[in-house]
């Protein structure tokens, strides 16, 4: 059923494989280094930025109560709703995010996805987002580092994911 949204190549090229937080190391001089490259392979271009997002979202990312997780599914809605790869996400304070802590990792977020417009190219369909955050949302349902809230987050978020592609199916048939 992907065939028909299939217009050209996605972008390929040889990526890290499993760049998490954990696998980005500062020494004392401020220097940063990338480690474990033992997943390092040829991939979607975007897989190492995505990956890194939903880390820094479900995993860096702390949520104290429940109203912080409110404002953090309201990200997740700005998220979902961007169409166009190569334009930053909109600015979350419009949504009524106000926390702290999800103000700067919407801000990091934005500066990950200032790097996709050179890396999709003309292929800036967000379908090639939904479907890595998807998996990896769910993937995050695994992991110890989360907490509870963290999880209630990814768990929406992939079904947000799901929602948004079932649309884009429905509409290109």
């Amino acid at each position: 059923r992907l065939d028909p949204l299939q217009r050209i190549a996605a972008p390929f090229s040889y990526i890290h494989g499993d760049l998490n937080g954990a696998n980005i190391v500062l020494d004392s001089r401020d220097n940063v280094w990338l480690i474990d490259f033992f997943h390092a392979h040829r991939g979607h271009a975007l897989k190492d930025l995505i990956k890194l997002e939903n880390d820094l979202l479900y995993i860096f990312t702390p949520l104290s109560d429940e109203a912080a997780l409110s404002q953090a599914l309201r990200l997740t809605d700005l998220l979902v709703s961007v169409e166009d790869l190569a334009e930053p996400p909109p600015d979350c304070r419009g949504a009524g995010v106000d926390n702290p802590d999800l103000l700067r990792a919407w801000e990091t977020v934005r500066i990950l996805r200032s790097f996709y417009p050179a890396v999709v190219g003309d292929d800036r369909s967000a379908l090639q987002w939904l479907i890595a955050a998807l998996r990896y949302a769910i993937h995050t349902l695994s992991f110890d580092e989360s907490s509870p809230l963290q999880k209630r987050w990814a768990l929406y978020t992939a079904g947000r994911c799901t929602e948004r592609l079932n649309e884009i199916l429905r509409e290109s048939c």
